[in-house]
């Protein structure tokens, strides 16, 4: 039996736009990440154990920053945060 607090943590999992947002993610990582990504580091020279190394760090990467940024999303707000990530990956361009 869950506590209430568990409950409430896993309750937002269960609504129908998470769920969405959550297939699609996973869609979006099989196909951008299998097919495109592995076409990209094999002509680098990349060795297919050297793809896989990167992919399973992206995938690892992604399950890690969902949870706090939805936390910050929350906290302060999705427009906020979309352009502090925006400024960010502008300014590591």
């Amino acid at each position: 039996m869950r506590s209430s607090r568990t409950a409430g943590l896993l309750a937002p999992l269960h609504s129908a736009d998470a769920r969405r947002c959550i297939t699609l993610e996973v869609l979006l990582a099989m196909f951008f990440g299998t097919s495109i990504m592995q076409t990209y580091y094999a002509s680098l020279g990349l060795g297919q154990d050297h793809v896989n190394n990167l992919q399973s760090i992206q995938a690892i990467m992604m399950v890690v920053t969902d949870i706090p940024s939805g936390y910050l999303a929350d906290r302060f707000g999705v427009r906020r945060l979309i352009i502090l990530g925006v400024s960010i990956m502008t300014v590591n361009s």
